[in-house]
């Protein structure tokens, strides 16, 4: 396993914003919907038995919850407990299966006809992001990826987006926001960290069936000012005009990490931890998570371009690129075409 090139993952964002169940949930195939050739995987079994509890937990709450009964979230998302100096990390594995008539080489699971590539570990510096100095956490980070291949993927779930201003530097919210510009751009000059996308989380609270289309198209417009204005303060931190697209692209993607949930009320706790908490109520809907495996997604298309520009450790994937062209160039087709789909759905609702 050692012998495997590895992407690392950094997941930044406040704590409680969906990390931990995106992970959990992105190892079943039905909420991940990825393309059905490749597969993801923990590396081992102890961890694929702690998020399989993660995500049963999260479904077995939801789905004993009646429709429409308010439940404070605190009570309900999974959180990954602070760390002092060292990330909390999880390691998956990603193959590719049937992607031909299984023809042999490289280490196989034959039970799957599964070519394991290539490994992806996950990086959440639980509480950093408002606990840390942003400098302090960005020479973390980069300490913690060694020089690899990294991407740094911000998090925010729609809730906070809609309900908390992120513009008020006083705020809870504009702190993180502040903080993650800060931590992005001290990052933005090291070579081999990429930040390809935004993950909004909770996102079935106001663009499913049952959010009005005023909220819909607030939440959209929303969505698009906080990347644009992430984006802004990340080239202002830096004293540049512009960053490349290459490096800092934002581009939003949509993960439904309960597919039933809606919000009642913001409400602040007193003497809590975090600056804000939220009352849900389960919609009359099936517990319906999808996309949640959209960080992944984008480790696999930089993996692709990590072989294509043979850097080193990656021969095995080319190698095994170029024997499958055909089939290939199929997934990497679907898997930008679900990009494409996710911005004319933004374009339509603003």
């Amino acid at each position: 396993m050692s012998s495997r090139p590895t992407i690392y993952v950094v997941l930044l964002g406040p704590s409680a914003v969906g990390k931990t169940t995106m992970q959990a949930l992105m190892c079943n195939p039905a909420y991940a919907q990825l393309p059905r050739q490749i597969r993801l995987s923990p590396a081992t079994a102890s961890e694929a038995a702690e998020l399989q509890k993660v995500s049963s937990e999260l479904r077995n709450k939801i789905d004993n919850l009646k429709p429409w009964k308010t439940i404070d979230i605190s009570r309900l998302i999974p959180t990954t407990p602070a760390t002092s100096q060292t990330p909390f990390r999880r390691d998956f594995v990603v193959g590719l299966s049937n992607m031909d008539d299984g023809s042999q080489g490289y280490e196989k699971d034959f039970s799957e006809n599964v070519t394991w590539l290539f490994g992806i570990c996950f990086l959440d510096f639980a509480g950093g992001l408002l606990t840390q100095k942003p400098d302090d956490l960005a020479e973390r980070i980069a300490n913690s990826v060694r020089n690899g291949e990294a991407l740094l993927i911000p998090v925010i779930d729609a809730v906070r987006l809609m309900e908390l201003p992120f513009s008020h530097r006083n705020t809870d919210m504009g702190m993180a926001f502040e903080k993650m510009a800060k931590v992005m751009a001290s990052l933005s000059q090291r070579t081999r960290i990429f930040c390809p996308c935004a993950c909004i989380t909770r996102c079935e609270t106001y663009n499913a069936d049952w959010a009005t289309e005023a909220d819909r198209r607030r939440f959209y417009n929303l969505v698009e000012n906080w990347c644009r204005d992430l984006r802004g303060a990340i080239c202002r931190q830096t004293g540049q005009s512009a960053l490349t697209s290459d490096w800092l692209q934002l581009d939003p993607q949509m993960c439904h990490t309960t597919g039933c949930l809606r919000v009642r009320e913001v409400r602040r706790i007193p003497d809590a931890d975090a600056g804000w908490n939220f009352v849900f109520e389960r919609v009359d809907a099936e517990f319906s998570p999808r996309n949640v495996a959209m960080p992944a997604i984008e480790a696999f298309l930089h993996a692709a371009r990590c072989a294509k520009e043979a850097r080193s450790g990656w021969r095995q994937l080319w190698d095994y690129i170029t024997g499958r062209e055909a089939a290939w160039k199929r997934l990497l087709s679907e898997l930008e075409n679900r990009h494409e789909e996710l911005k004319r759905e933004i374009s339509a609702s603003r």
